[in-house]
């Protein structure tokens, strides 16, 4: 298998992992569900392009199957291939290229790493239980969360407003959704030129934040009053790698609070992935060699 192959069915892989989630799960209010979706399917999508499925096919001897037949298969022939060494240095300049936006991208998530420790440093800790921290960020009017720890200016807040934002927080901190952003970051680093891991970098943030205010609500707080929260604490995102207590998609935050909870046998949807998934796996797979139908017969007289 050639780079750019392998590349194209990783880009088609992802394509059906997020247009899926787009068209068939983002409604749904199986915030949980869609989490585990994103980062699974997400991960399948770096493996799938390895999966060759042909040696099953012959296997069970149904080479003329007529849906394996309908779908196109890989060919190894590629007529690039003979050109192979007249395109190397094209080849080479676009892993130049490539490697060097990863490389901007990695060092950009290092300084803000770097970043963070100093906000750490300049914070002072309000309170610590287990593992938990929160911090006051004095510096700052933004209120965010990163790994196990709660950044927040309670000077801002009144004391009730300050209880929520560190509930809303602290969903993010108990379920490690930091595990969420930074696999959604490595996924930009690893392609950051295939404009879906971009989009289905945006869906975990968003989804998290779907996560976090559906916890909150859960707990009795009233709904207009933390919708009116969410637009009194205005804070323009600093870091990429954090959990915002606000980010700009306030409307659709707003939207899904307000939305209805979806019926549990809504859950099937998340089965109807899979025969898309076959049907990828069918056009993954290395190109088929008919049988003469007289060798076939001859096979079966044996």
């Amino acid at each position: 298998m050639t780079v750019a192959e392998y590349l194209l069915k990783f880009w088609v892989s992802l394509a059906l992992v997020y247009i899926f989630y787009w068209l068939v799960l983002r409604p749904l209010t199986f915030y949980q569900w869609n989490r585990f979706y994103l980062l699974i399917y997400s991960l399948l999508s770096f493996a799938l392009p390895f999966a060759n499925i042909t040696p099953w096919i012959r296997e069970k001897d149904i080479e003329d199957f007529r849906l394996s037949n309908r779908i196109p298969a890989k060919s190894g022939n590629y007529a690039a291939q003979s050109n192979l060494y007249n395109q190397l240095s094209s080849a080479d300049w676009l892993f130049v290229i490539g490697a060097a936006g990863s490389l901007v991208l990695i060092v950009r998530m290092l300084i803000q790493l770097v970043s963070f420790r100093q906000v750490k440093k300049k914070s002072a800790m309000l309170f610590r239980r287990d593992n938990i921290r929160i911090y006051q960020n004095s510096a700052s009017s933004s209120t965010f969360s990163f790994g196990n720890a709660v950044y927040l200016n309670p000077s801002l807040h009144s004391e009730e407003e300050v209880q929520r934002i560190i509930q809303h927080e602290m969903v993010h901190v108990r379920q490690r959704h930091t595990i969420d952003i930074m696999f959604g970051e490595f996924l930009c680093i690893m392609a950051w030129y295939n404009p879906f891991c971009w989009l289905i970098r945006y869906a975990i943030r968003q989804n998290l934040e779907f996560i976090a205010d559906n916890n909150v609500l859960l707990k009795g707080y009233d709904k207009e009053e933390y919708q009116y929260l969410l637009l009194k604490v205005v804070g323009a995102p600093q870091y990429s790698i954090a959990s915002y207590f606000n980010l700009p998609d306030l409307k659709k935050r707003i939207i899904m609070m307000n939305k209805l909870k979806s019926a549990r046998l809504h859950l099937t949807r998340f089965l109807f992935i899979l025969p898309m998934l076959a049907v990828l796996l069918l056009a993954f797979r290395s190109g088929i060699t008919q049988q003469p139908m007289m060798e076939r017969f001859l096979q079966l007289m044996e």
